[in-house]
């Protein structure tokens, strides 16, 4: 149940729900006790699901232990799973209650969070294998360019999502990271699936503002005016 790192390829561990077994019939047959079931849930998801911990929690020094407890708890209250929604919707409301507890935890011992100190040439690509956040946020650049000025982009882009309020941070992460609908985002947060989009807006507007406010500081780059 090791951490997936940022060389998978993308799409590794196949998308969110498919493979030859549904997820749900997955966790069933783990719950009958086929210990393999578990494996291929953890293949299937990990990386989504370590994206969302590494961003959520960013420069956490144990984030890798909240990724194994996320696990752990998966694998204890498998047999309560009933079905009613999504595997994935499921996965994600147990991610992320994990991840507020050791928020927390770490808000107890006036330990601050950031995201800032994440930035050290780890996310030239995304911890899923997926396009990184900061192509999603930019246009097209040329084929070369120079590297100090890429690392302070990423580093930017950190900042950025540092700044954003708690609660958009994590509607943003559960879109970004996954293949959740806001409907299902909204299951997993408690706010109305409205609430979601509204808050995935502002999340997005203020990650613009961030970002043109840094190039605006001469940077250089351009900021998309689209996702």
């Amino acid at each position: 149940m090791d951490a997936p790192r940022a060389s998978n390829s993308p799409g590794s561990g196949g998308p969110l729900g498919t493979g030859d077994d549904g997820d749900d019939l997955l966790l069933r047959r783990f719950a009958r006790g086929e210990a393999d079931a578990m494996d291929r849930l953890v293949s299937r998801h990990g990386p989504s699901v370590y994206a969302f911990v590494r961003r959520f929690l960013g420069a956490a020094p144990n984030a890798d232990d909240v990724y194994q407890d996320v696990w752990l708890k998966v694998i204890r209250y498998a047999s309560r799973f009933e079905g009613r929604s999504r595997f994935t919707t499921w996965l994600f409301q147990v991610t992320r209650n994990v991840c507020m507890d050791h928020l927390r935890a770490r808000k107890r011992r006036r330990d601050p969070v950031s995201l800032e100190n994440d930035a050290q040439g780890k996310e030239a690509t995304g911890v899923d294998g997926s396009v990184p956040l900061r192509e999603r946020l930019a246009d097209d650049r040329p084929a070369t360019h120079d590297l100090a000025a890429e690392q302070e982009e990423r580093n930017a882009v950190l900042v950025a999502l540092a700044s954003l309020p708690d609660e958009q941070r994590e509607v943003f992460l559960l879109r970004e990271k996954t293949e959740l609908t806001f409907e299902e985002i909204s299951t997993i947060v408690g706010i109305s699936a409205n609430t979601a989009k509204s808050r995935m807006r502002y999340a997005l507007e203020n990650l613009r503002r961030s970002l043109k406010a840094h190039l605006a500081a001469g940077s250089g780059g351009k900021v998309a005016h689209g996702m």
